[in-house]
C-alpha cells in the first residue's frame, strides 16, 4: 500500500489523501516518525479537517508524548464538537492519566453517539472500576455482553470484584 501512495504523491505531491493513508499503514506498522511526518503534511493541507489531528494525536499517544496527544485530541473536539470518536480518543487518553472522571465523561458522550459500540462501554466500565464504583461498572460490563455477544470478559472482570463468587 505504502508504494501505491507514494506513486500518487509522485504524481499529485498535494494529493491529501494519499498522505493520510500512508500515514496510517506507517501507524500500524510501528513507523511512528514516519507516520508524523505524512499527518503533519495532511494537517498542512487540511488545517479544518480533525482527521489529521486525530492521526497525529494517535501518534504522539503511542510515543507516550500525552501533552501533544491531548492538544491534538481538544484540536479535533474543536473542529467536530459533535463527533463521539474525537471524544473516545481523549477519553482512553484520561484513562492512560487515571483521570477517570473525564475519562467517563468523554465516554458518555461517545456513547451517546455510537450506542452499539461495545468497546465505549466496556472502557467506561474499567474507569468506574477505577474509581471503585462497582454497580455502574458492571452496567457497562453486561451492555457490553450484550453487545458483543460474550460475557467471558465480563465475568473474568467479575471475579476481580467478587473474588469469593465462583459463578
Amino acid at each position: 500500500a505504502i508504494d501505491d501512495y507514494d506513486r500518487a504523491l509522485e504524481i499529485d505531491p498535494g494529493y491529501v489523501d494519499a498522505y493520510y493513508g500512508r500515514a496510517r499503514s506507517y501507524l500500524n506498522m510501528g513507523n511512528y516518525e514516519q507516520a508524523l511526518d505524512d499527518y503533519e503534511q495532511v494537517i498542512i493541507l487540511r488545517p479544518d479537517a480533525s482527521y489529521g489531528y486525530s492521526g497525529r494525536g494517535t501518534v504522539y499517544y503511542q510515543l507516550g508524548n500525552y501533552e501533544l496527544a491531548l492538544a491534538d485530541y481538544n484540536k479535533c473536539i474543536e473542529l467536530e464538537p459533535d463527533e463521539g470518536w474525537n471524544y473516545a480518543n481523549r477519553a482512553y487518553l484520561y484513562f492512560d492519566l487515571e483521570n477517570y472522571k473525564s475519562a467517563i465523561q468523554d465516554l458518555t458522550f461517545a456513547i451517546a453517539q455510537y450506542p452499539t459500540n461495545a468497546d465505549y462501554y466496556w472502557s467506561r466500565g474499567n474507569a468506574y472500576y477505577a474509581l471503585q464504583e462497582y454497580d455502574l461498572a458492571v452496567q457497562d460490563y453486561l451492555k457490553y455482553g450484550e453487545l458483543n455477544g460474550s460475557l467471558e470478559p465480563f465475568m473474568e472482570q467479575r471475579i476481580i470484584l467478587h473474588p469469593d463468587n465462583e459463578t
